[in-house]
Order: structure tokens, then sequence, then C-alpha cells
């Protein structure tokens, strides 16, 4: 039993932002081969007391055996959290001018740091967590 990997698009697009169904900066292939790239990279282990070794299928469009979050919620996470991260590096603020008019849109450095911090949260613990020392 697999599970497919379009079943992941949808919350790595909603923790890069680009969830709106009219405007996706991101091609599905794109996400595709994020998603295969961390699992094939073993950045998804899940909980280390079941012992599960996610890979994906040789047919390249799931991921065995099956990966759900009621089942794994930790290697659902990792998959996830690490996927979005890939994308950090084209989550900056853009900005362009002309005589009249300037703008800045997508600033979305809360957001990086939201992706980075849970990541080290699942990762290590809550230990280190930056809420801690405001």
């Amino acid at each position: 039993m697999s599970t497919s990997i379009s079943t992941f698009r949808e919350p790595v697009r909603v923790l890069i932002g680009d969830n709106d169904p009219d405007i996706q900066l991101r091609e599905n292939a794109q996400i595709d081969a994020a998603i295969r790239t961390v699992v094939d990279m073993g950045k998804v282990t899940g909980d280390q007391v079941v012992v599960t070794n996610y890979s994906v299928t040789p047919t390249r469009d799931g991921i065995t055996p099956d990966l759900t979050a009621a089942d794994d919620p930790k290697a659902f996470s990792q998959l996830v959290l690490y996927t979005s991260r890939l994308f950090i590096a084209d989550m900056g603020p853009a900005a362009w001018r002309t005589r009249a008019f300037s703008e800045t849109v997508g600033n979305n450095y809360e957001r990086i740091w939201m992706i980075i911090e849970d990541l080290w949260n699942l990762e290590f613990g809550a230990g280190m967590a930056s809420s801690e020392y405001e």
C-alpha cells in the first residue's frame, strides 16, 4: 500500500503561501519533485519507536509504506516541513518601482521562521524555542 505524492501538495502549498487556486507560483511537478527528493534523502524518519523506512515507489508517484498524518504524524510533518524548506529561498520579498509607484510584496519572514522553528522543534524538541526568550 502506498500514499500518492499528490496528497502532500496542499499542505506544502499552505506553508509556502502558494495556496491560491487562481494564481499558483509553483507547478505541481515542482512540488512533487521536491517531495520525492525529501523522501529519497532520508529526511522522513517518523517516530523512532516504530522504525519505518519510507521510500518512493518504483513508479515515482507514491510513498511506501502508507504515510498519513493519523498513522505517523511526525513523519507527515517532517515531509511537509522539509519540502516547504526547499522553497524558502523564493519566499522573500519582491519589490518593483516606477516613477510614481513602488510596491513590495511577499514579506514572509514570519512564515520562513515558523518553518525553520517547527522543524527544529520536531527534530530536537521545544527546548530552544524562541518564544521562551521573549
